[in-house]
């Protein structure tokens, strides 16, 4: 399943329903990858700050800029 939370709109709360979606698919057991193309990178903060305090279940964590439509 993939799931995409974007808009051009900023501070609409797409990071928070984000984390909040990856966290839950997470331990519900379903294998989550968080891609965060936000400049801000604060999803991917989110995610790292998980891992450093090893909150289980893992979420794979990437960063992706530039032409995202196309890749």
């Amino acid at each position: 399943m993939l799931i995409a939370v974007a808009t051009r709109k900023g501070g609409v709360g797409k990071t928070t329903i984000a984390t909040n979606l990856a966290a839950h698919r997470a331990s519900q057991g379903h294998a989550v990858k968080f891609i965060d193309a936000d400049t801000d990178e604060y999803g991917y903060m989110w995610g790292m700050l998980r891992r450093h305090k090893e909150v289980t279940p893992n979420i794979l964590l990437a960063k992706m800029t530039g032409a995202i439509y196309s890749d």
